[in-house]
């Protein structure tokens, strides 16, 4: 079941994105549901509360108490909410909204043509994002992983949410390919998820865990070209 959270103090907001939601899966066979919540606490609150995943969240900037930003700083951590999309009346707070779960900014007052496109393309999305089986019966989720690291014929992989599976016997090239594109080889030891680089240095990455990774010098190039390509349609998605 596809969950959607609507994080708003306006109880208009709400109403607005929760008649938009309603008129998409009209059509749709597979269940949703919505949750609503007027501040980041109640939201917090929640997540500590109850083992669902939220799938799409709608969140606001300013809001009383913890503001969007900061709320999207906690939620890095938390591997239960998957996708953010920001709501602010003020285009300069975009600034400090980028993150890796981050998908999307709208501007108040909502466009429902807007809000509509950017929903369809988060579902797809969710659709979309692979479970792959990294070894026997050992699943994770593409976009749960920051990045895989070498070591010998084993790899270990490094979740966003800090968690680490360790030693599991297959090569580095494997998962590459198992990963996809998103995924981009940065040194002979690593491949990190594009959509988890918080920032790109002359010769490393840091990732949205606080780690920091060197780049191979001579993989500089290749990631160079890889992380543009998909920089770049990740923010043709986004505006």
């Amino acid at each position: 079941m596809f969950t959607i959270a609507i994080c708003d103090d306006s109880k208009e907001i709400q109403q607005e994105l929760c008649t938009i939601i309603d008129k998409a899966f009209l059509k749709e066979t597979e269940g949703y549901e919505k949750l609503l919540f007027s501040n980041g606490e109640e939201l917090l609150s929640w997540l500590d509360s109850s083992e669902k995943t939220i799938d799409l969240l709608f969140l606001d900037i300013e809001m009383p108490g913890k503001n969007g930003v900061e709320i999207k700083s906690i939620l890095e951590k938390n591997d239960r909410v998957t996708r953010v999309i920001f709501a602010t009346s003020h285009y300069e707070n975009m600034q400090d909204a980028f993150g890796a779960k981050v998908i999307g900014f709208m501007l108040k007052p909502l466009q429902p043509d807007e809000v509509l496109r950017r929903l369809e393309n988060a579902y797809r999305d969710y659709k979309d994002d692979a479970v792959v089986e990294i070894s026997k019966e050992v699943f994770v989720k593409k976009s749960g992983i920051s990045y895989i690291k070498s070591e010998g014929n084993y790899c270990d992989f490094y979740g966003t949410n800090g968690k680490t599976i360790k030693a599991i016997r297959n090569s580095l090239a494997y998962y590459k390919n198992l990963f996809g594109d998103s995924f981009i080889q940065i040194h002979k030891s690593y491949i990190v998820n594009a959509y988890d680089i918080k920032k790109c240095e002359k010769n490393r990455v840091a990732l949205s865990g606080g780690i920091t990774l060197n780049i191979g010098r001579s993989y500089v190039d290749s990631f160079r070209k890889e992380y543009r390509e998909i920089a770049m349609k990740n923010a043709h998605d986004k505006l």
